[in-house]
Parts: structure tokens; sequence; C-alpha cells
């Protein structure tokens, strides 16, 4: 018997029963919040079949269940769904979310050891339950991340990887500035035509839809400051005190570093660590970042543990979801720079490392 083997099956079995264990328990408490996202999507999708209005533009704030949101074009991506009834396509998104944690993982470029840390981080972890508990799109995300960085040097996958995700959800199209600055010319094109290409059909089809589309965005964009369980930065800042003017100017400054650094790290980092970056970043240029937007971070965190850098354990451990009464969320946008920051300084120290000149030996 192959004793490696079989270690590496146990270990993986025992990190399977304690994800499938904290998943149990999230999902038997959730009460009104379980499928909460999808419910939003199922609606809308069930909407546009039967011919009715798909974005209410009489909701001017975000933060409730039942709210759609997100680019139409995401609706084509969900339609057979709705060759079920709304409570087992809920059940069935949910099991999608489980699956998306699972392969993301799995796909990772890291080695096994890491990858099997990350699931039991990632996996027990209050953003990524809660993404699975709501249903949203958040491990879906992860997975296409996951692909994308796997993919980063083979164009026509890094493209379909990053332009459903920028369908999905617009952020992840912050990784078309990423490849516009790391030069990665065919994925850039093949990318952007298919997000213009189903963009062109859409609005041919059905231009009113894009159109709510556009407006419920600026809507909810608008009254995102005060939204209770809004984390980012600006909305941190207004709700530790600040004025509101002074809040959006905190959020302001810290998008236009965050992007500054993302450019940075596509023009001089290596593909691995500045599409990490970049990954991470998308999920905190927008005024809204729910808590289960943090779920991104077990991406480059995985990244620095396969480099030994043990202190990011720590982020992944305060994450946890026994220690959700603990750990403010509002630390989530504190970590998820953190790990960025760590990721740029170890990727430019390995650098500098292979470049230093040899050093000359005295002569014996």
């Amino acid at each position: 018997m192959n004793r490696p083997l079989a270690m590496r099956g146990v270990s993986i079995a025992l990190v399977l029963v304690v994800v499938a264990g904290y998943l149990y328990f999230t999902l038997s408490n959730a009460s009104y919040t379980l499928g909460c996202d999808y419910i939003a999507y199922d609606g809308a999708l069930r909407r546009l079949l039967s011919g009715e209005a798909v974005y209410d533009l009489s909701v001017t704030a975000t933060g409730s269940c039942g709210i759609y949101q997100y680019p139409p074009a995401f609706l084509a991506m969900l339609a057979p769904l709705a060759l079920v009834p709304s409570q087992a396509a809920t059940w069935l998104f949910i099991g999608v979310c489980v699956a998306g944690l699972v392969a993301g993982v799995a796909l990772m470029p890291v080695p096994f050891e890491v990858r099997l840390i990350t699931l039991a981080l990632a996996g027990t972890a209050w953003p990524m339950l809660f993404a699975i508990k709501v249903g949203a799109v958040g491990p879906l995300l992860f997975l296409l991340f996951a692909l994308s960085w796997r993919w980063r040097d083979r164009p026509a996958p890094l493209a379909a990887s990053v332009a459903i995700g920028t369908l999905i959800k617009l952020q992840p199209g912050l990784l078309l500035v990423w490849m516009l600055v790391s030069r990665r010319w065919r994925a850039l094109v093949i990318a952007v035509a298919a997000v213009a290409a189903v963009g062109v059909v859409g609005l041919v089809l059905d231009g009113q839809l894009w159109l709510d589309f556009a407006t419920m965005v600026r809507q909810l964009s608008s009254t995102a400051l005060d939204a209770a369980a809004n984390f980012a930065p600006a909305s941190d800042a207004y709700h530790l005190g600040l004025p509101a003017a002074a809040a959006q100017a905190v959020g302001a400054i810290h998008t236009v570093i965050l992007l500054a650094v993302v450019v940075a790290a596509a023009r001089w980092l290596p593909g691995d660590a500045s599409i990490l970056v970049a990954a991470t970043a998308s999920q905190m240029v927008s005024p809204v970042m729910w808590d289960h937007y943090a779920l991104v971070v077990f991406l480059p965190l995985a990244w620095l543990l396969a480099r030994r850098q043990w202190w990011a354990l720590i982020v992944g451990v305060g994450l946890n979801a026994t220690f959700v009464l603990l750990v403010s969320p509002m630390l989530y946008a504190v970590a998820m720079d953190v790990v960025i920051a760590g990721v740029c300084v170890v990727a430019r120290a390995e650098q500098i490392r292979v470049n230093e000149p040899a050093p000359v030996l005295a002569p014996q």
C-alpha cells in the first residue's frame, strides 16, 4: 500500500468532514437568509421569462433580500434553473456554490498541502460560508479567479474566465485592465470582444433591460454609504463617525491607491502575483462591499502559503466562522489590503533575489 497516498486521502477526508460540519451548521441555522441572494436571481429570471420587468426601479437602497442588481447576461447563465421549482433551484445553486469552492481550491496552481490548508481555512471561513448560505455569486467568482490564475498564460481560457466573471458581475472586469497593462493582447482582445458581443446582442434584443440595469446600479450606489452591512472603506469610515463627504474622500483615495497598485503590479511583478492583486482588488473598488466579498482573499493567501509566508495564516484563521462575533467585518477590507501588500512585497523580494549577482568567492 502506498503510505503517502493513503495519508493524503485521510487528510482530505478529515478536512472535508470539518468543512461539511461547518456547512451543515451554517445552513441549518440560516433561517430567512437561506438563499437570500439566489431568491433575487430566481425572481428576476422568472420575471424575464414571463415578460415582466426584471429590475425594480422603485428600490433606492441596497442590502435587502430579493433585489436583483446584476447584469442581464447573468440571467442567461441561470436559465436552466428555471426548469425546476424555485425552492429546488435554490438548493441546486447552493450546491453549485459548494462545488465552486472545492473546484476553485483544487485548481489553484500551488502544492497539494497548500490546497488542503486553503480548503480548511476557506471552507470554515465566515465570508465563504455566508456566501454559500445566501446563494451569492462569490464562490463562482472564486472559481473563475482560480482558473484565471491557473490559465494566466493561455490567452483563450484566460479570456473566457475573465469575460464570464465580468458578465456575472462587473467588478471582475478589472482583470481587463491587468491584461492591458501586462500586455496580454490576445487575451484582452478575446475577452473584450466576448463581453462586447454579449452586450450588443443584449441591446438588440432588449435595450431597455440594460438601461434599467444601469439605472439600478446608479441608484443603489448613491445610497450605499450608510448601508448597515456595507464594509467598503468609505462606509467603514462613515460608520466610525466621519462625515459623509470625508468618508467618501477616504473611499476615493483608497480606490485610487488600489488601482495604482494593480497597475504597478501588472507592469512590474510576475503574472501569478499581479493577477491575484487584481482579482482581490476587484472586490474592493465598488462602493458596496458585503462581508462575503472577502472570500477572494484565500487565493492570494494560498500564494503566500506556497512561499512559506506563515504569517498569512493569521488572516485565514481570523476569518473563521467561530470568531464571527469577535472579528468586526470592518477588518475585512484591512485583511484584503494586508494580503495584497504581502503579495507585492514577497513577489518583489523574489525578483530581487533572482536578479542579484552571485557572490564572488575568494580564491582558496
